[in-house]
């Protein structure tokens, strides 16, 4: 069964997204660490979300896997990146159509999400 975070054929532990035992380990690693949730939007609409600590190698290494060009339409600071990623992920959830990439309606979404993120 293939990594759906790397794509890498390992062993995946189906209760965590599928994820090789490296890529759940390099998350819980950096969850708490300083950086940058990214909203990348490709030419059709869809969006992806994630997060990064370094903003230009991660648009550099989706670049080469990604036929598309994407832009950045939002970036968002964060003390603690990857916890606040999976918050959106969770409130974005109902217009996922795989893995962190979602329909462009989740875009009316953001102000809304950005509020609450700067509540707690």
């Amino acid at each position: 069964m293939l990594c759906s975070k790397c794509g890498k054929n390992e062993s995946v532990r189906k209760r965590v997204n599928s994820w090789c035992k490296e890529c759940l380990y390099a998350v819980r690693q950096n969850s708490y660490r300083k950086g940058i949730v990214y909203v990348l939007q490709c030419p059709h609409g869809e969006i992806k979300v994630g997060g990064t600590t370094n903003l230009k190698k991660r648009l550099e290494t989706i670049g080469t896997c990604n036929p598309e060009k994407l832009r950045v339409i939002r970036k968002i600071q964060s003390q603690t990146t990857f916890e606040t990623e999976k918050k959106i992920h969770i409130l974005l959830d109902k217009f996922r159509i795989k893995g962190e990439w979602y329909k462009a309606e989740a875009l009316e979404m953001f102000d809304k999400i950005e509020h609450e993120l700067t509540l707690e």
